[in-house]
C-alpha cells in the first residue's frame, strides 16, 4: 500500500532522476543550473556523460544539454528560473 508522499516502481517521471524543483528567493542564474546538474551527474558516476550548453530562453527557462563525451546530446532539459521545476525537451 502506498503512502502519501511514497513512490513506486515505474512511477519516475521524466525530469524526476535530477530531483524535485525547490523553492528560490530569486530567480535562478544558468551559473547555478550548471552547478546543480554538474553535482548529479558526479552523483550518477557515468563517465560517458558531460553538461554541454546551458543557456536562458526568452521564456523564462534555461535550457541545458547532457551530452556524450564526444558531444552527442543525450537529454535537453528546461528549467523554470523562478521553480526549479525540471521538464525533458523533445
Amino acid at each position: 500500500m502506498m503512502h502519501p508522499g511514497m513512490m513506486g516502481p515505474g512511477m519516475m517521471g521524466q525530469g524526476m532522476i535530477y530531483g524535485m524543483p525547490g523553492r528560490y528567493e530569486q530567480e535562478i542564474a544558468p551559473e547555478q543550473v550548471r552547478e546543480m546538474l554538474q553535482r548529479r551527474l558526479d552523483w550518477h558516476g557515468n563517465p560517458r556523460l558531460k553538461l554541454g550548453e546551458i543557456k536562458p530562453t526568452e521564456h523564462g527557462e534555461i535550457l541545458a544539454d547532457i551530452v556524450t563525451r564526444e558531444g552527442s546530446l543525450v537529454q535537453r532539459l528546461a528549467i523554470d528560473r523562478r521553480t526549479g521545476a525540471l521538464r525533458q525537451v523533445d
